[in-house]
Protein backbone atom coordinates (compact mmCIF):
# COMPACT_ATOMS: atom_id res chain seq x y z
CA UNK A 1 0.00 0.00 0.00
CA UNK A 2 1.20 3.27 -0.87
CA UNK A 3 0.32 6.94 -0.17
CA UNK A 4 -2.15 7.08 -2.78
CA UNK A 5 -4.00 4.15 -1.50
CA UNK A 6 -4.73 5.70 1.96
CA UNK A 7 -5.70 9.33 0.35
CA UNK A 8 -8.42 7.31 -1.46
CA UNK A 9 -9.26 5.36 1.60
CA UNK A 10 -9.44 8.77 3.39
CA UNK A 11 -11.57 9.94 0.74
CA UNK A 12 -14.10 7.12 1.42
CA UNK A 13 -13.91 7.64 5.12
CA UNK A 14 -14.91 11.40 4.92
CA UNK A 15 -17.68 9.97 2.20
CA UNK A 16 -19.24 7.72 4.86
CA UNK A 17 -19.17 9.98 7.25
CA UNK A 18 -21.25 11.89 5.28
CA UNK A 19 -23.50 9.27 4.70
CA UNK A 20 -23.45 8.50 8.39
CA UNK A 21 -24.81 11.66 9.22
CA UNK A 22 -27.89 11.12 7.27
CA UNK A 23 -28.17 8.08 8.69
CA UNK A 24 -27.69 9.47 12.05
CA UNK A 25 -30.69 11.68 11.20
CA UNK A 26 -32.80 8.35 10.10
CA UNK A 27 -31.58 5.86 12.92
CA UNK A 28 -29.69 6.89 16.17
CA UNK A 29 -28.93 3.26 17.02
CA UNK A 30 -27.66 2.48 13.97
CA UNK A 31 -25.70 5.40 13.72
CA UNK A 32 -23.85 4.71 16.95
CA UNK A 33 -22.89 1.65 15.98
CA UNK A 34 -21.58 2.87 12.98
CA UNK A 35 -20.14 5.51 14.25
CA UNK A 36 -18.05 3.32 16.60
CA UNK A 37 -17.07 0.68 14.24
CA UNK A 38 -15.60 3.48 12.02
CA UNK A 39 -14.17 5.07 15.12
CA UNK A 40 -12.28 1.30 15.16
CA UNK A 41 -11.33 1.82 11.05
CA UNK A 42 -10.19 5.05 11.78
CA UNK A 43 -7.83 4.43 14.68
CA UNK A 44 -6.71 1.10 12.93
CA UNK A 45 -5.98 3.49 10.19
CA UNK A 46 -3.91 5.49 11.99
CA UNK A 47 -1.95 2.70 13.39
CA UNK A 48 -1.77 1.31 9.49
CA UNK A 49 -0.23 4.65 8.72
CA UNK A 50 2.16 5.06 11.69
CA UNK A 51 3.01 1.54 10.68
CA UNK A 52 3.63 2.62 7.03
CA UNK A 53 5.53 5.49 8.32
CA UNK A 54 7.95 3.50 10.19
CA UNK A 55 8.13 1.34 7.18
CA UNK A 56 9.56 4.46 5.18
CA UNK A 57 11.36 5.50 7.60
CA UNK A 58 13.51 2.34 7.84
CA UNK A 59 13.61 1.91 4.19
CA UNK A 60 15.00 5.58 3.99
CA UNK A 61 17.53 4.73 6.04
CA UNK A 62 18.03 1.48 4.59
CA UNK A 63 18.08 2.88 1.25
CA UNK A 64 21.27 5.65 2.93
CA UNK A 65 22.87 2.47 4.36
CA UNK A 66 22.54 0.69 1.02
CA UNK A 67 24.20 3.75 -0.50
CA UNK A 68 26.96 4.06 0.99
CA UNK A 69 27.75 0.54 1.38
CA UNK A 70 27.62 0.93 -2.83
CA UNK A 71 29.91 3.95 -2.79
CA UNK A 72 32.28 1.59 -0.11
CA UNK A 73 31.80 -0.92 -2.60
CA UNK A 74 32.51 1.34 -5.82
CA UNK A 75 35.52 2.48 -3.87
CA UNK A 76 36.71 -1.18 -3.77
CA UNK A 77 35.91 -1.52 -7.01
CA UNK A 78 38.09 1.42 -7.96
CA UNK A 79 40.73 -0.48 -5.79
CA UNK A 80 40.61 -3.38 -7.11
CA UNK A 81 40.61 -2.36 -10.61
CA UNK A 82 43.72 -0.20 -9.75
CA UNK A 83 45.31 -3.28 -8.49
CA UNK A 84 44.72 -5.04 -11.38
CA UNK A 85 46.29 -2.51 -13.30
CA UNK A 86 49.40 -2.54 -11.31
CA UNK A 87 49.54 -6.75 -11.00
CA UNK A 88 49.13 -5.94 -15.24
CA UNK A 89 51.89 -3.60 -15.00
CA UNK A 90 54.21 -5.93 -12.73
CA UNK A 91 53.50 -8.95 -15.18
CA UNK A 92 54.70 -6.89 -17.98
CA UNK A 93 58.01 -6.29 -15.69
CA UNK A 94 58.20 -9.94 -14.86
CA UNK A 95 57.72 -10.94 -18.28
CA UNK A 96 61.06 -8.25 -19.27
CA UNK A 97 63.05 -9.85 -16.57
CA UNK A 98 62.40 -13.36 -17.36
CA UNK A 99 62.97 -12.47 -20.67
CA UNK A 100 66.58 -10.80 -19.34
CA UNK A 101 67.06 -13.50 -17.32
CA UNK A 102 66.53 -16.18 -20.08
CA UNK A 103 69.15 -14.46 -21.97
CA UNK A 104 71.40 -14.26 -19.00
CA UNK A 105 71.17 -18.24 -19.06
CA UNK A 106 72.19 -17.97 -22.09
CA UNK A 107 75.24 -16.26 -22.08
CA UNK A 108 76.07 -18.67 -19.01
CA UNK A 109 75.53 -21.43 -20.94
CA UNK A 110 77.98 -20.21 -23.44
CA UNK A 111 80.15 -18.86 -20.78
CA UNK A 112 79.66 -22.21 -18.42
CA UNK A 113 80.63 -24.00 -21.90
CA UNK A 114 83.95 -21.88 -22.80
CA UNK A 115 84.82 -22.31 -19.24
CA UNK A 116 84.55 -25.68 -19.45
CA UNK A 117 87.04 -25.70 -22.67
CA UNK A 118 89.26 -23.44 -20.73
CA UNK A 119 89.32 -25.59 -18.18
CA UNK A 120 90.64 -28.47 -20.32
CA UNK A 121 93.05 -26.35 -21.97
CA UNK A 122 94.30 -25.70 -18.26
CA UNK A 123 94.17 -29.17 -17.11
CA UNK A 124 96.54 -29.75 -20.13
CA UNK A 125 98.40 -27.29 -19.05
CA UNK A 126 98.33 -28.16 -15.51
CA UNK A 127 99.86 -31.73 -16.53
CA UNK A 128 102.39 -30.33 -18.62
CA UNK A 129 103.80 -28.21 -15.63
CA UNK A 130 103.49 -31.32 -13.80
CA UNK A 131 105.84 -33.05 -16.05
CA UNK A 132 108.05 -30.24 -16.27
CA UNK A 133 108.04 -29.43 -12.40
CA UNK A 134 109.06 -33.41 -11.91
CA UNK A 135 111.57 -32.79 -14.56
CA UNK A 136 112.95 -29.61 -12.43
CA UNK A 137 112.59 -31.59 -9.53
CA UNK A 138 114.87 -34.11 -10.74
CA UNK A 139 117.42 -31.66 -12.18
CA UNK A 140 117.36 -29.87 -8.54
CA UNK A 141 117.89 -32.64 -6.83
CA UNK A 142 120.67 -34.08 -9.57
CA UNK A 143 122.83 -29.92 -8.86
CA UNK A 144 122.10 -30.67 -5.12
CA UNK A 145 124.00 -34.48 -4.99
CA UNK A 146 126.49 -32.46 -7.61
CA UNK A 147 126.71 -29.46 -5.71
CA UNK A 148 127.64 -31.81 -2.91
CA UNK A 149 129.80 -33.84 -4.76
CA UNK A 150 131.62 -30.50 -5.76
CA UNK A 151 132.01 -29.06 -2.20
CA UNK A 152 132.84 -32.60 -1.42
CA UNK A 153 136.38 -32.16 -1.15
CA UNK A 154 136.43 -28.74 -0.80
CA UNK A 155 138.61 -27.13 1.94
CA UNK A 156 136.51 -24.10 3.44
CA UNK A 157 138.37 -22.12 6.30
CA UNK A 158 136.34 -19.51 7.39
CA UNK A 159 138.40 -18.22 10.91
CA UNK A 160 139.84 -14.76 10.97
CA UNK A 161 143.44 -13.80 10.27
CA UNK A 162 145.57 -15.62 13.30
CA UNK A 163 147.05 -13.37 15.73
CA UNK A 164 150.79 -12.91 15.91
CA UNK A 165 150.83 -12.26 19.08
CA UNK A 166 149.33 -14.44 20.71
CA UNK A 167 150.70 -16.68 23.34
CA UNK A 168 149.98 -18.66 26.45
CA UNK A 169 146.63 -19.93 27.10
CA UNK A 170 148.43 -23.96 25.70
CA UNK A 171 145.87 -25.47 28.88
CA UNK A 172 142.83 -24.20 27.30
CA UNK A 173 144.12 -25.32 24.25
CA UNK A 174 144.82 -28.90 25.28
CA UNK A 175 141.45 -29.06 26.79
CA UNK A 176 139.66 -28.18 23.42
CA UNK A 177 142.02 -30.38 21.55
CA UNK A 178 141.23 -33.19 23.42
CA UNK A 179 137.47 -32.60 23.22
CA UNK A 180 137.75 -32.38 19.81
CA UNK A 181 139.65 -36.12 19.59
CA UNK A 182 136.60 -37.61 21.89
CA UNK A 183 134.11 -36.74 19.11
CA UNK A 184 133.54 -40.84 17.74
CA UNK A 185 130.63 -39.69 15.70
CA UNK A 186 127.32 -37.21 16.32
CA UNK A 187 128.06 -33.45 17.21
CA UNK A 188 130.30 -32.31 19.92
CA UNK A 189 130.15 -28.50 21.93
CA UNK A 190 132.70 -27.00 23.47
CA UNK A 191 131.53 -23.35 25.21
CA UNK A 192 134.47 -20.86 25.80
CA UNK A 193 133.08 -18.86 29.23
CA UNK A 194 134.45 -15.47 30.38
CA UNK A 195 134.25 -11.55 30.79
CA UNK A 196 134.25 -9.44 27.72
CA UNK A 197 138.00 -8.82 26.36
CA UNK A 198 139.34 -11.90 28.56
CA UNK A 199 140.10 -13.44 24.59
CA UNK A 200 137.96 -16.22 24.41
CA UNK A 201 137.76 -15.16 20.38
CA UNK A 202 141.68 -15.17 19.95
CA UNK A 203 141.41 -18.10 21.36
CA UNK A 204 138.88 -20.19 19.45
CA UNK A 205 140.64 -18.46 16.15
CA UNK A 206 143.86 -19.98 17.33
CA UNK A 207 143.21 -23.20 18.33
CA UNK A 208 141.68 -23.40 14.74
CA UNK A 209 144.66 -22.23 12.96
CA UNK A 210 146.52 -25.25 14.93
CA UNK A 211 143.90 -27.55 13.74
CA UNK A 212 143.96 -26.69 10.27
CA UNK A 213 148.19 -27.56 10.36
CA UNK A 214 147.00 -30.74 11.68
CA UNK A 215 144.55 -31.40 9.22
CA UNK A 216 141.37 -32.11 12.19
CA UNK A 217 138.54 -30.68 10.53
CA UNK A 218 138.58 -32.30 6.94
CA UNK A 219 135.06 -31.53 6.28
CA UNK A 220 135.99 -27.52 6.81
CA UNK A 221 135.91 -24.96 9.46
CA UNK A 222 133.39 -22.37 9.58
CA UNK A 223 132.54 -19.18 11.70
CA UNK A 224 129.62 -17.35 12.41
CA UNK A 225 128.06 -14.24 14.92
CA UNK A 226 126.24 -14.95 17.46
CA UNK A 227 126.29 -11.42 18.78
CA UNK A 228 122.69 -10.47 17.56
CA UNK A 229 120.10 -11.79 15.16
CA UNK A 230 121.41 -9.32 12.60
CA UNK A 231 125.20 -10.61 12.57
CA UNK A 232 124.33 -14.11 12.95
CA UNK A 233 121.87 -14.34 9.78
CA UNK A 234 124.62 -12.22 8.15
CA UNK A 235 127.45 -14.16 8.78
CA UNK A 236 125.46 -17.34 8.17
CA UNK A 237 124.00 -16.25 4.49
CA UNK A 238 127.77 -15.80 3.79
CA UNK A 239 128.57 -19.22 4.88
CA UNK A 240 125.56 -20.41 3.04
CA UNK A 241 126.72 -18.50 -0.34
CA UNK A 242 129.84 -20.84 -0.10
CA UNK A 243 128.72 -23.93 0.40
CA UNK A 244 125.68 -23.24 -2.03
CA UNK A 245 122.70 -22.81 0.11
CA UNK A 246 121.80 -19.89 -0.16
CA UNK A 247 118.55 -18.60 -0.35
CA UNK A 248 116.26 -15.70 -1.09
CA UNK A 249 114.32 -16.74 2.32
CA UNK A 250 116.88 -16.59 5.57
CA UNK A 251 114.39 -19.68 6.87
CA UNK A 252 115.61 -21.53 3.94
CA UNK A 253 119.40 -20.98 3.79
CA UNK A 254 119.41 -21.76 7.12
CA UNK A 255 117.55 -25.09 7.00
CA UNK A 256 119.46 -26.21 3.98
CA UNK A 257 122.61 -25.00 5.56
CA UNK A 258 121.97 -27.26 8.41
CA UNK A 259 121.01 -30.02 6.21
CA UNK A 260 124.53 -30.06 4.27
CA UNK A 261 126.19 -29.70 7.55
CA UNK A 262 124.02 -33.24 8.63
CA UNK A 263 125.06 -34.94 5.77
CA UNK A 264 128.71 -33.54 5.50
CA UNK A 265 130.90 -37.01 5.82
CA UNK A 266 134.27 -35.30 6.98
CA UNK A 267 134.77 -33.86 10.07
CA UNK A 268 133.84 -30.06 10.23
CA UNK A 269 133.85 -27.22 12.67
CA UNK A 270 131.51 -24.44 13.31
CA UNK A 271 132.50 -21.15 15.63
CA UNK A 272 129.47 -19.23 16.69
CA UNK A 273 131.18 -15.93 18.32
CA UNK A 274 130.19 -13.30 20.83
CA UNK A 275 127.21 -15.57 21.79
CA UNK A 276 126.13 -13.31 24.51
CA UNK A 277 122.11 -12.09 23.80
CA UNK A 278 120.15 -12.53 27.22
CA UNK A 279 116.85 -13.89 24.78
CA UNK A 280 118.26 -16.65 21.84
CA UNK A 281 116.54 -15.87 18.60
CA UNK A 282 114.39 -19.14 17.01
CA UNK A 283 117.08 -19.34 14.75
CA UNK A 284 119.67 -19.50 16.36
CA UNK A 285 118.05 -21.98 19.00
CA UNK A 286 117.44 -24.05 15.79
CA UNK A 287 120.98 -24.72 15.36
CA UNK A 288 122.08 -24.35 18.85
CA UNK A 289 119.26 -27.26 19.60
CA UNK A 290 117.75 -28.52 16.64
CA UNK A 291 117.60 -32.18 16.45
CA UNK A 292 119.24 -32.06 12.82
CA UNK A 293 122.88 -32.28 15.22
CA UNK A 294 122.00 -36.28 15.71
CA UNK A 295 122.66 -36.94 12.72
CA UNK A 296 125.68 -34.71 12.42
CA UNK A 297 129.64 -35.37 12.86
CA UNK A 298 131.17 -32.06 13.75
CA UNK A 299 132.73 -29.67 16.55
CA UNK A 300 130.53 -26.38 17.47
CA UNK A 301 132.37 -23.99 19.46
CA UNK A 302 130.79 -21.13 21.06
CA UNK A 303 132.51 -18.36 22.64
CA UNK A 304 130.20 -16.10 25.61
CA UNK A 305 130.16 -14.29 28.31
CA UNK A 306 127.86 -16.34 30.09
CA UNK A 307 128.57 -18.51 32.52
CA UNK A 308 129.02 -22.35 32.36
CA UNK A 309 125.65 -23.51 34.21
CA UNK A 310 123.97 -20.73 32.15
CA UNK A 311 125.73 -21.58 28.76
CA UNK A 312 124.52 -25.17 29.53
CA UNK A 313 120.70 -24.33 30.42
CA UNK A 314 120.37 -22.60 27.21
CA UNK A 315 121.86 -24.73 24.50
CA UNK A 316 122.23 -28.79 26.81
CA UNK A 317 126.03 -28.21 27.04
CA UNK A 318 127.35 -29.83 29.86
CA UNK A 319 129.61 -28.10 32.25
CA UNK A 320 132.52 -30.32 32.00
CA UNK A 321 133.10 -29.22 28.35
CA UNK A 322 132.83 -25.45 29.30
CA UNK A 323 136.35 -23.96 29.40
CA UNK A 324 136.45 -20.94 31.57
CA UNK A 325 138.68 -18.33 30.61
CA UNK A 326 141.01 -16.29 32.90
CA UNK A 327 143.19 -13.19 32.77
CA UNK A 328 146.99 -13.76 31.53
CA UNK A 329 149.14 -14.54 34.27
CA UNK A 330 152.10 -11.87 34.53
CA UNK A 331 154.65 -13.61 32.45
CA UNK A 332 152.26 -14.35 29.30
CA UNK A 333 150.90 -10.49 29.63
CA UNK A 334 154.50 -9.77 29.46
CA UNK A 335 155.31 -11.78 26.53
CA UNK A 336 152.21 -10.46 24.64
CA UNK A 337 153.26 -6.72 25.30
CA UNK A 338 156.85 -7.27 23.71
CA UNK A 339 155.41 -9.22 21.01
CA UNK A 340 152.36 -6.38 20.65
CA UNK A 341 154.51 -3.33 21.14
CA UNK A 342 157.86 -4.76 19.32
CA UNK A 343 160.03 -2.89 22.42
CA UNK A 344 162.15 -6.76 23.25
CA UNK A 345 164.85 -4.21 25.28
CA UNK A 346 162.00 -2.98 27.86
CA UNK A 347 162.84 -3.25 31.00
CA UNK A 348 160.27 -6.98 32.81
CA UNK A 349 159.24 -4.85 35.50
CA UNK A 350 158.05 -1.79 33.89
CA UNK A 351 156.03 -4.41 31.62
CA UNK A 352 154.85 -6.29 34.40
CA UNK A 353 153.89 -3.00 36.48
CA UNK A 354 151.76 -2.57 33.06
CA UNK A 355 150.28 -5.58 33.00
CA UNK A 356 149.48 -6.13 36.67
CA UNK A 357 147.63 -2.26 36.34
CA UNK A 358 145.45 -3.82 33.74
CA UNK A 359 144.48 -7.06 35.51
CA UNK A 360 146.58 -8.99 32.71
CA UNK A 361 143.04 -8.18 30.92
CA UNK A 362 144.14 -9.03 27.28
CA UNK A 363 141.99 -6.44 25.57
CA UNK A 364 143.14 -3.89 27.67
CA UNK A 365 146.80 -5.07 26.54
CA UNK A 366 146.19 -4.60 23.45
CA UNK A 367 144.67 -1.57 23.22
CA UNK A 368 147.92 0.05 25.32
CA UNK A 369 150.17 -1.82 23.34
CA UNK A 370 148.37 -0.16 20.20
CA UNK A 371 148.62 3.30 21.81
CA UNK A 372 152.63 2.38 23.02
CA UNK A 373 153.23 1.27 19.62
CA UNK A 374 151.64 3.96 17.54
CA UNK A 375 152.89 6.90 19.22
CA UNK A 376 156.61 5.15 19.90
CA UNK A 377 156.18 5.74 23.40
CA UNK A 378 158.50 4.31 26.48
CA UNK A 379 156.15 1.46 28.25
CA UNK A 380 157.57 3.53 31.63
CA UNK A 381 155.71 6.53 30.40
CA UNK A 382 152.36 4.81 29.46
CA UNK A 383 151.94 3.55 32.52
CA UNK A 384 152.55 7.18 34.63
CA UNK A 385 150.02 8.36 31.82
CA UNK A 386 147.48 5.44 32.76
CA UNK A 387 147.96 6.06 36.34
CA UNK A 388 146.53 9.19 35.96
CA UNK A 389 144.29 8.98 33.56
CA UNK A 390 143.16 5.24 33.88
CA UNK A 391 140.43 4.13 30.99
CA UNK A 392 140.49 7.82 29.57
CA UNK A 393 144.08 6.56 28.03
CA UNK A 394 142.59 3.50 27.05
CA UNK A 395 139.56 5.24 25.16
CA UNK A 396 142.00 6.91 22.94
CA UNK A 397 143.11 3.59 21.00
CA UNK A 398 141.15 0.91 20.41
CA UNK A 399 142.16 -3.22 20.01
CA UNK A 400 143.01 -4.73 16.57
CA UNK A 401 139.78 -6.27 14.58
CA UNK A 402 140.73 -9.28 13.50
CA UNK A 403 137.35 -11.22 13.38
CA UNK A 404 134.55 -10.33 10.98
CA UNK A 405 131.16 -8.99 11.90
CA UNK A 406 132.30 -7.99 15.47
CA UNK A 407 130.91 -4.74 16.62
CA UNK A 408 133.08 -1.76 17.37
CA UNK A 409 132.03 -1.78 21.20
CA UNK A 410 133.42 -4.90 21.80
CA UNK A 411 137.38 -3.36 20.31
CA UNK A 412 137.74 -0.66 23.24
CA UNK A 413 137.65 -1.89 27.17
CA UNK A 414 135.54 0.69 28.52
CA UNK A 415 132.87 0.07 25.95
CA UNK A 416 133.42 -3.42 26.60
CA UNK A 417 133.25 -3.15 30.97
CA UNK A 418 130.10 -1.18 29.94
CA UNK A 419 128.55 -4.09 28.32
CA UNK A 420 129.39 -6.32 31.23
CA UNK A 421 127.96 -4.36 33.44
CA UNK A 422 124.80 -3.90 31.26
CA UNK A 423 125.20 -8.02 31.34
CA UNK A 424 125.27 -8.22 35.17
CA UNK A 425 122.36 -5.59 35.23
CA UNK A 426 120.35 -7.46 32.90
CA UNK A 427 120.71 -11.06 34.83
CA UNK A 428 119.79 -8.88 38.40
CA UNK A 429 116.62 -7.85 36.81
CA UNK A 430 116.26 -11.15 35.86
CA UNK A 431 116.54 -13.18 39.26
CA UNK A 432 114.76 -10.08 40.92
CA UNK A 433 118.18 -9.01 42.81
CA UNK A 434 117.85 -5.43 42.40
CA UNK A 435 120.86 -2.88 42.27
CA UNK A 436 122.84 -5.27 44.74
CA UNK A 437 125.19 -6.97 42.38
CA UNK A 438 126.12 -3.73 40.27
CA UNK A 439 126.73 -2.21 43.78
CA UNK A 440 129.13 -5.13 44.46
CA UNK A 441 130.43 -4.52 41.47
CA UNK A 442 131.08 -0.93 41.85
CA UNK A 443 132.57 -1.34 45.92
CA UNK A 444 135.41 -4.25 44.55
CA UNK A 445 136.59 -1.58 42.02
CA UNK A 446 138.51 0.07 44.58
CA UNK A 447 139.80 -3.32 46.38
CA UNK A 448 142.63 -5.20 45.71
CA UNK A 449 142.18 -7.97 43.04
CA UNK A 450 143.66 -11.00 44.96
CA UNK A 451 141.85 -9.80 48.52
CA UNK A 452 138.38 -8.87 47.87
CA UNK A 453 136.82 -9.36 51.54
CA UNK A 454 134.14 -11.61 50.65
CA UNK A 455 133.48 -12.21 54.72
CA UNK A 456 132.94 -8.23 54.53
CA UNK A 457 130.83 -8.03 52.14
CA UNK A 458 128.89 -11.15 52.93
CA UNK A 459 128.74 -9.99 56.59
CA UNK A 460 125.09 -8.77 56.56
CA UNK A 461 123.81 -12.40 54.79
CA UNK A 462 125.62 -14.24 57.35
CA UNK A 463 124.10 -12.60 59.94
Amino acid sequence: MDKDLMNLVSAEVTTLNQDLEAIKKSSADEAKKISAAFQDVTDEISKFDKRITDIETRMEAEQKEQLEKNEALSGAIGDISNNLTYIEKRQDTNEEHLARLDERQSDLETTVTSLKEEQESLTSKVEGLEIGQNLLESRLKALEESNINATADVEFFQVASRNPCFCGRETELDAIAKQQENIKNGCAETAICGLGGVGKTSLAVEFLWRQKEKEEYPGGIFWISGENNDLFQRSLSEMARQIGTLDKEFCNSLSGTLDWLRRREKLWCLVVDNLDELEMSADMRKLLTGHWKQAAHGHIIMTTRREAAEIGEETGIEENFCIELKCLTDEEGIQFLRMRTGRAAENDSEIRELVQELGGLPLALDQAAAYIRCLHQPVKEYVKKYKKQKLLLLKKQKARNLVENTSPERLAIHTTWLLNFDHISQISKEMELGEIPIRVMNVSAFLGLDVIPYNVINEVHNK
